[in-house]
């Protein structure tokens, strides 16, 4: 995979994502959670993408260059359990950590399965 210049393996891809999976775990999210993802399209975001849906939870991307309006709007939509950025914000109504958190996380000490599969009615 190449992404913003990086070379990643497919084997550090799934060690990434397993790894991010935990620091996730760690920080509370649990299945059903949402996950707010502010990244630009840099490996980070595979891994911590990825690593929300291992746990069963609920990705939610946003634009970094989203204005504090619009990201309030998501934020007050989605509700999410944490959010992720290009750095750490103060002040708003979820707890904010940096994506680098889940690209430097220490290799996974843990299996993981994939969750179950949820049919949503029409």
């Amino acid at each position: 995979m190449l992404c913003a210049g990086e070379r990643v393996s497919f084997g550090e891809l799934w060690s990434r994502i397993a790894a991010a999976a935990c620091c996730l775990s760690d920080c509370g999210v649990r299945a059903g959670d949402r996950v707010l993802l502010e990244a630009p399209s840099v490996p980070a975001f595979a891994y911590a993408y990825f690593a929300t849906h291992l746990l069963g939870a609920v990705a939610v991307p946003m634009d970094p260059n989203a204005t504090a309006a619009r990201r309030a709007e998501l934020i007050g939509r989605t509700r999410p359990a944490i959010a992720f950025g290009a750095a750490a914000r103060t002040g708003e109504a979820v707890a904010w950590r940096t994506l680098d958190e889940l690209k430097e996380a220490p290799a996974a000490d843990r299996d993981f399965r994939a969750p179950e599969i949820v049919s949503w009615p029409i």
